[in-house]
């Protein structure tokens, strides 16, 4: 055995990766990578404190910003961007990080601010691979190393105040079930870290915990923690030099991977099943215990407890009347209002946000809880004003919203349904009797590839598309997205085609896949989406037209349609229109919207069309031959 590696200031979180192993520093705010040589390089710096690091799936590096409330990403260039900004679920420290092999990642957090804060239940974050964040698991005792098991099927986590380690199952969209809180150990040795056992075949058999050298079951002191920290990347650093038959790497090292697989040894499902689930509400033991503490008596927390027969059920939903109607409002004022303790009134936010109900915690001297965004509306409510409004504005813009059988007509019918039942009638009134007349032309495309590439114009991320034309032709292709305008119920992506290095304009419902990409762009200073996409759909077809306009430009501003092609002023009194299009007697028929005379003098098509169409009009004036 040697020692690899001195002068780590603070390390933390080894990872065996691309045949290096990997750790953050935190004191010198740097993520290393080193070699079984003892060469080492500095992969990534961050200012403020990396926390922990995994890795995705096609190997660019996650850094737990924990002090920056972000979970940063190592692009292939080398550079740092946010992949996640976690400060609307907690502004309290994040900790550790693990992935899985579909590139979600699973980020958590203490919960109250370390050393010194009151302790407070922490959680668990899950990051979709698109960088959406959103809570999955809650009310752990300082939730600290976590580790997924090789069958993919299990997530653990150490709870370093609960002294226990907790397991969940893995649900196919990444969601946390079945929860399954481990036997507690010793008050005096919380855990820390979560490792594992190696057979001499190399092939994880069973999870286990690192105790973190403290007197009290409360808190670690800073001192321990920073122990323990050391002599974790001080074993991973001398232990890649270990023989490979050795039957246990040292307790807490994330060992090096299985060949073919990165980032932490994934464990097996333990072949005993684990005890029963422990209720919610012991699942905080230790926050009773540190009331306890605190001067709170037994009897007083008991009679809190039974302070009301309400149903947890009603209390819940009471809570979210309180959020909605009170945002910003604390656990402290919530449990005044429902005559709980304030841990009952953290456990009903749990309910809610198990229900899929965005909540969000918000600290600081003006900080609480406040209504979320989500996938999930929590239940809304409306006076007559606003839901009149909101049918006629839904009648205007989706023509089947009358048809329950449609989405949007599904989708108007609940909020109906959940209405008083005075404001209903005069709401589903108006949706029955309305019938207005179908837009022919509007072609909606798949919700998700829409939001997919809105998300890739907002976030300024390039996308690779497959696409297929009007007349069946198919192609891929990667594009700076730049916007998504709607035109006359038409979808369109306005986007710079890498390939060509030319302005495009692609139908939404003509795309067959979206993919979003790890490269940047910058789209072109002052873009007026609207007016480029105008412009474009008027130029490349196969019929050029130049017309001329007996009118100033000024003039013409607005009455010429954006398809039509491109204005420039001839002179004072003459405007040239230089535009293309694949339709001649359409063109010829938009021209005679012009408020203007106007002469053709360009494309034989154009000319044809027109004159076909004035002989026509002459023809149904002129009068029939004697």
């Amino acid at each position: 055995m040697a020692v690899l590696m001195k002068g780590i200031v603070f390390g933390e979180s080894p990872r065996w990766h691309a045949g290096r192993l990997w750790f953050s520093d935190w004191g010198a705010h740097q993520v290393i990578a080193l070699d079984r040589e003892g060469r080492h390089e500095v992969v990534a710096r961050v200012e403020s404190f990396p926390m922990c690091i995994d890795f995705l799936p096609d190997g660019q590096l996650l850094v737990v910003d924990s002090a920056g409330r972000q979970l940063l990403r190592r692009n292939a260039v080398g550079s740092m961007t946010t992949h996640a900004d976690l400060s609307a679920i907690s502004d309290k420290p994040w900790n550790d990080i693990v992935v899985d092999r579909n590139g979600n990642a699973y980020v958590n957090s203490i919960g109250f601010d370390f050393p010194g804060g009151e302790p407070a239940p922490g959680l668990v974050a899950l990051i979709s691979p698109g960088g959406v964040a959103r809570v999955v698991a809650d009310d752990l005792a300082f939730p600290n190393g976590m580790a997924i098991t090789a069958d993919e099927s299990t997530l653990i986590v150490a709870e370093s105040h609960g002294c226990r380690l907790t397991a969940f199952d893995l649900g196919p969209d990444g969601t946390l079930d079945h929860r399954r809180p481990g036997p507690r150990r010793p008050a005096t040795t919380p855990t820390a870290s979560v490792s594992m056992s190696r057979a001499r075949s190399g092939t994880p058999t069973s999870a286990t915990g690192t105790a973190c050298g403290s007197g009290r079951a409360a808190r670690c002191s800073r001192r321990s923690r920073w122990t323990v920290a050391r002599s974790r990347v001080h074993s991973a650093v001398t232990s890649v030099l270990c023989s490979s038959s050795s039957a246990r790497p040292t307790a807490g090292l994330k060992a090096p991977s299985p060949p073919g697989r990165s980032g932490p040894i994934r464990r097996r499902r333990p072949a005993q099943a684990g005890p029963d689930p422990v209720p919610l509400e012991d699942h905080s033991e230790w926050w009773q215990a540190g009331r306890l503490h605190r001067g709170h008596s037994a009897s007083e927390l008991r009679g809190e407890a039974m302070r009301s027969e309400v149903s947890p059920t009603a209390r819940a939903l009471l809570t979210l009347e309180l959020v909605q109607n009170r945002p910003g409002i604390t656990a402290d004022r919530i449990a005044e209002r429902l005559g709980v303790t304030s841990r009952a009134a953290r456990r009903y936010i749990a309910i809610l946000r198990e229900a899929e109900i965005p909540i969000d915690s918000v600290s600081g001297p003006a900080g609480g809880y406040r209504p979320g965004r989500g996938l999930r509306l929590p239940p809304l409510l409306f006076n007559h004003a606003e839901a009149l409004g909101l049918v006629m504005a839904v009648l205007e813009g989706r023509h089947e919203a009358t048809d329950p059988g449609d989405p949007v007509g599904d989708a108007l019918g609940k909020i109906l349904r959940a209405m008083p039942k005075s404001v209903a009638t005069q709401a589903d009134a108006v949706r029955r009797a309305t019938a207005p007349a179908p837009n022919r032309t509007a072609v909606r495309p798949d919700p998700l590839k829409a939001a997919t590439l809105v998300t890739a114009c907002s976030e300024r991320r390039v996308v690779r598309l497959d696409y297929r034309s009007e007349a069946g032709s198919q192609w891929s292709l990667e594009a700076e997205p730049w916007a998504v305008v709607v035109r006359y119920g038409r979808w369109y992506l306005l986007c710079l085609s890498l390939p060509a290095e030319a302005v495009r304009a692609f139908r939404i419902d003509r795309v067959q896949h979206v993919e979003v990409l790890d490269r940047g762009f910058d789209p072109p200073d002052g873009l007026d989406p609207v007016s480029e996409l105008e412009h474009h759909l008027g130029a490349g077809w196969e019929f050029a037209a130049e017309v001329l306009i007996d009118a100033p430009i000024e003039r013409l501003s607005g009455l010429v349609p954006g398809p039509l092609g491109r204005l420039e002023p001839v002179d004072g009194e003459v405007t040239r229109l230089l535009g293309s299009t694949s339709n001649p007697p359409w063109y010829a028929e938009q021209l005679t919207r012009i408020p203007a005379p106007f002469r053709v003098e360009g494309g034989p098509e154009i000319r044809a069309a027109v004159r076909e169409l004035g002989e026509r009009l002459l023809g149904a004036v002129s009068l029939p031959d004697a």
